[in-house]
């Protein structure tokens, strides 16, 4: 029993270890995404933002005016929605990080439970021992 209680311990140990590891990994690199994506972010808005003042500068004219803002206007909501999603799924990572670790509480009761019920049975194998002699 005990070495049984041993492999599963290291096993429950290595699989929680594993899991976060991943978790980790997946966090940063959502972090790392979210960064770029606010890079380039920002870089839009400063490019929509020269633009719009060498268009003043050069009298550009309207139509070529407003077809490149709608353009970069776009590309600006296409990388909200973006960093929009990449920051939903950071949250959904982080609700899979608290449940993991409610997991790992119930299984950590689970385990004393069982260490407990190991006990009780030692126990009534002893007075069942002592019984026989």
């Amino acid at each position: 029993l005990e070495k049984e209680k041993s492999m599963l311990e290291s096993q429950w140990t290595q699989n929680v270890d594993a899991l976060q590891l991943e978790l980790d990994k997946e966090q940063n690199r959502h972090k790392m995404e979210s960064q770029d994506l606010q890079s380039i972010l920002d870089g839009t808005k400063k490019d929509l933002s020269k633009f719009q003042q060498q268009s003043l500068q050069k009298k550009t004219s309207e139509s070529v005016h407003y077809k490149e803002r709608a353009k970069l206007q776009a590309e600006l909501s296409a990388m909200q929605r973006k960093l929009q999603a990449n920051e939903e799924e950071k949250m959904n990572h982080d609700n899979a990080m608290e449940e993991l670790v409610l997991d790992k509480e119930s299984i950590q009761e689970q385990y004393e439970m069982m260490q407990d019920k190991l006990e009780e049975i030692r126990i009534d194998a002893e007075s069942a021992q002592i019984e026989v002699e």
